[in-house]
């Protein structure tokens, strides 16, 4: 059965999986459902069908992105134990490259249950930390300050504030080589929660995948003029 792989073409990328799946004959039913855009690099978007058979390693992303589905989330990426280079971190809200950064971890806000339900990934206790702590400082600032108001978005968007300060990858940086990234109660909670929506933050990487999905669409029509097989099919993520 492996001399069949000899004949079949190579405009695609046949993975271990795919080519097990051709020696077992599996059957591929095209979908519009698993057309999707993908985060390859940063701030770079290809076309991808999400599908279990041909992506390559779905690992735990169905949880994230459903597959076949469509999903309103975020997740934090960031580089993986044992990166070669210094520590990032990217939001994405599309299907991400395993090495959209480099051995990519993705701490998501929300999680998908049987690709439809969607369940908050912040728990209620991490929220009730939070508050305790910070209504506690609270107490401590000058007559007319403005106070943080704590809420699961604010929490997630402090979290990505955080991986993003130099003096946070500065003081962690062996830490964050070797274990995964451990969050800290800072003071700067309104400081770094805006970062974390700001010009590096979610918003603006948000507002980038719109504008970058209508231009993969157009991709996307043309690249079917010559065959799916050219656009960009498998993606390794978490």
């Amino acid at each position: 059965m492996g001399a069949l792989r000899n004949f079949v073409s190579r405009e695609i990328k046949w993975t271990e999986e795919l080519e097990n799946h051709l020696d077992k004959g599996t059957e591929l039913k095209f979908s519009k459902a698993f057309l999707k855009v993908g985060a390859d690099r940063p701030f770079i978007i290809l076309a991808t069908y999400f599908a279990r058979v041909i992506t390559h390693r779905v690992y735990q992303q169905d949880l994230i992105f459903p597959i076949g589905e469509e999903w309103n989330n975020t997740a934090i990426g960031f580089s993986g134990v044992a990166s070669s280079k210094p520590f990032q971190t990217l939001a994405a809200n599309t299907v991400p490259s395993f090495d959209l950064l480099e051995k990519t971890q993705f701490v998501p806000r929300y999680r998908y249950e049987c690709g439809k339900t969607r369940l908050d990934n912040i728990t209620d206790w991490a929220l009730e930390q939070f508050k305790s702590h910070y209504e506690r400082e609270a107490t401590l600032l000058p007559q007319g300050e403005k106070r943080a108001r704590i809420t699961k978005d604010a929490i997630f968007h402090y979290v990505y504030g955080v991986l993003h300060d130099p003096i946070y990858r500065e003081k962690y940086a062996q830490n964050l080589k070797r274990e995964f990234p451990r969050i800290p109660f800072l003071s700067r909670f309104l400081a770094l929660g805006r970062l974390g929506r700001g010009a590096d933050g979610t918003s603006h990487r948000l507002r980038e995948r719109r504008a970058l999905a209508a231009r993969a669409h157009r991709y996307k029509r043309r690249e079917s003029r010559h065959g799916w097989a050219r656009a960009k099919t498998h993606f390794e993520g978490r």
